[in-house]
């Protein structure tokens, strides 16, 4: 009989609090430099439960960014219940960036090629209009992209659990991450329901950004009702009118004297749209 479970995989906050971390983070561990900066914060630590801390020296009003990865997810785990974090971080009025959920299934697994023949062929119930395949080269292990988090910050990764950890046994899994609006509807629908309810909140979830339901084994995955998740609104702000009135002028001007720079521009503005829409982190 196939196992399947669920879990929490991804969550950053930001948050304007004096003391962000639950106590046992903030004074019963010990934070180290990571050296260098990241995600515009010019201070970056970690802590032997693989919690990152990011903070700027010039810019208060930034707050404290703090990532829980998996593994990292996993090691406060032995101190405090996923769902409890991250009920500590909504209830202390921090901003929930990003939280990844996942279903997995143990002891069986779709071939991926059954599920992009069954996107490409208009059998997948969702509204994402994008799938992207990519190879691990460390791994040899495939994963699926659907949709995008750049536009409605919702995207679906699908892949070989079982190649990952180095397992000899089917383990399949299907991970939506969710940003903004998302990643706050899906935190209250979770520390709202009871216990018991978690697991099927999780699937339901999941089920409502993209469904297969021609394959038997994704229906057995999520023979749930399926739950919506808001979608996150976007809409042209004060970036886009700077980048318009301030930064594109200046870039015409450099082009314009020098249309190497511009090769190398596009060059590198189409590799980062690429990573940001396979869910990956840009290093601009």
């Amino acid at each position: 009989m196939n196992e399947i479970t669920t879990t929490i995989d991804w969550l950053s906050i930001t948050s304007t609090n004096m003391h962000p971390c639950p106590d046992f983070l903030e004074y019963d561990t010990t934070w180290a430099s990571l050296g260098r900066g990241m995600m515009g914060y010019d201070n970056a630590v970690t802590n032997e439960y693989l919690v990152k801390r990011l903070t700027s020296s010039t810019r208060k009003d930034m707050g404290t960014h703090l990532i829980y990865s998996g593994k990292s997810l996993n090691e406060v785990g032995e101190r405090m219940n996923k769902f409890d974090l991250l009920k500590y971080h909504y209830l202390q009025g921090d901003t929930i960036k990003r939280v990844d959920i996942a279903v997995d299934m143990i002891g069986a697994k779709i071939p991926l090629n059954e599920l992009i023949f069954a996107f490409r062929n208009g059998h997948a119930q969702t509204r994402a209009r994008k799938a992207v395949v990519t190879q691990d080269l460390c791994d040899s292990g495939y994963t699926l992209y659907i949709g995008s988090k750049v536009k409605r910050k919702k995207l679906d990764r699908i892949y070989d659990k079982g190649i990952e950890q180095g397992v000899d046994f089917d383990w399949m899994r299907v991970e939506l991450q969710l940003m903004g609006a998302s990643a706050l509807d899906a935190t209250k629908k979770l520390i709202e329901c009871s216990h018991d309810n978690r697991a099927d909140m999780i699937r339901g979830m999941v089920k409502s950004f993209c469904h297969f339901p021609t394959i038997p084994l994704w229906v057995q995955m999520f023979d749930i009702i399926p739950v919506n998740v808001k979608s996150h609104d976007y809409k042209k702000g004060d970036t886009q009118q700077w980048l318009m009135t301030k930064v594109l002028p200046t870039l015409v001007r450099e082009c314009y004297v020098d249309m190497s720079f511009w090769a190398q521009f596009m060059m590198k503005f189409s590799e980062d749209i690429n990573t940001m829409e396979m869910g990956e982190q840009s290093d601009v």
